[in-house]
């Protein structure tokens, strides 16, 4: 059972890395409405609730037979967060709010196009716009895990 307290949360984006980043460039032009963007994802709960990581991978690829990859990247957005002690059920179990994960999931994604729009510069990348997507595939992907 969740501890009670106060109810208050407080979070900020405490480290951002570059696991890796790879970029092809086409051999020919490519148009950009033929470019597919995916993204692979995950978020763990770390240092006994102190911190919430997401790990973010978009990849952009082209080709319907054979698809090549143009630009693939892996990062991670670690938030340090106060206030998860009270979503603590019992050893390393929480019960963390979903709109807090939706929340900090919208911030990664969102920190990470913009670090894509910047990486992208010069490159076939900043005629495209990286999508707009609902945070809330963060919490679909965890149902279909569990």
């Amino acid at each position: 059972m969740a501890k009670k307290t106060d109810g208050k949360i407080g979070f900020h984006i405490e480290t951002i890395e570059n696991l890796g980043s790879n970029f092809k460039k086409p051999e020919k032009p490519i148009p950009t409405e033929r470019i597919d963007f995916s993204l692979s994802h995950n978020f763990n709960l770390t240092s006994k609730g102190q911190k919430i990581e997401f790990v973010l991978q978009p990849k952009y690829s082209y080709g319907k037979r054979k698809s090549i990859t143009i630009a693939e990247f892996l990062y991670k957005i670690t938030f340090a967060v106060e206030g998860l002690e009270q979503f603590h059920v019992k050893d390393e179990e929480y019960k963390i709010p979903d709109g807090l994960i939706v929340t900090l999931f919208s911030i990664s994604y969102s920190t990470l196009r913009g670090i894509i729009y910047e990486k992208g510069r010069g490159t076939i990348l900043e005629r495209i716009i990286t999508p707009i997507i609902d945070p809330k595939i963060v919490l679909q992907k965890n149902e279909a895990e569990n």
